[in-house]
């Protein structure tokens, strides 16, 4: 989920039953009505409030807004420069973007499989959407696609940087990987000069509820990174998107020549 404070002072958009959409913020206390000691510590979500500019409460509710709307958090696209581009979500509009990409590419193409490409919800809370996908689609392989956090603006040295390539993504908190689908992997990036990079993370993937579904999956992810996720202002380095697509359509293809 979101770091809390990432939410104070955001723009949003409140999306109601009948289809009605309101801008407003996200407000909380102001700092003068804080106590040093208050001002000191992070903004709880239980001091913030969705401000759509109401006088009062049934003004809001004359609005059509009720308890359970949707609340979107505003995050514009920006280009920042020829390969770096700015906006909300990235994780996981990567894998989206992605799953539509690969359809486009091989729709003109012969497979010996059936390719299945689908967008799963809940993946924050609890892997809910992979979960029925996988018992809907009883899959022998997946390839799994998201978006992992970078921390190379501030540490040089951190694991996951931008521009550097697909992720080869070992282990996280949801899944050890299979050693031979990393094997081959690597091999697909080394043999076709696919620029990659090794990573972990404590975080996790939808993977982890495919590999061990049924009686196991053999999963592999093909992630890349991008800075600040989980705020509306991630950035993300089109090459890394371009070396993931090189990379899967690799894997996909050695599953087309081996069967």
């Amino acid at each position: 989920g979101w770091f809390n404070q990432t939410l104070l002072a955001q723009r949003v958009k409140v999306h109601t039953r009948d289809e009605k959409v309101y801008q407003g913020t996200i407000g909380s206390i102001p700092p003068h009505m804080l106590t040093p000691a208050e001002r000191s510590k992070p903004m709880g979500i239980d001091q913030m409030i969705v401000d759509v500019g109401a006088k009062n409460k049934q003004h809001a509710l004359d609005m059509g807004i009720q308890i359970g709307d949707m609340v979107v958090v505003s995050g514009p696209f920006e280009v920042l420069n020829d390969e770096r581009i700015l906006a909300k979500a990235f994780d996981n509009r990567y894998g989206c973007v992605m799953g539509l990409d690969l359809l486009d590419t091989l729709k003109d193409v012969e497979l010996d499989y059936d390719l299945y490409v689908g967008a799963s919800v809940q993946e924050e809370v609890g892997l809910r959407g992979a979960q029925t996908i996988t018992e809907m689609i009883k899959p022998d392989y997946a390839i799994v696609l998201d978006c992992s956090p970078a921390n190379d603006a501030l540490d040089k040295n951190s694991l996951g940087r931008l521009g550097e390539g697909i992720l080869i993504r070992m282990m996280d908190g949801s899944m050890i990987a299979n050693k031979d689908l990393i094997y081959e992997l690597v091999d697909v990036c080394v043999d076709n000069d696919i620029s990659h990079q090794f990573y972990f993370s404590n975080g996790g993937t939808d993977a982890g509820i495919v590999h061990k579904s049924l009686n196991g999956v053999d999963t592999v992810t093909c992630c890349v990174v991008a800075r600040n996720i989980h705020t509306p202002s991630s950035i993300l380095d089109t090459n890394d998107y371009l070396s993931a697509k090189e990379a899967i359509l690799k894997l996909l293809e050695k599953r087309n020549d081996s069967e």
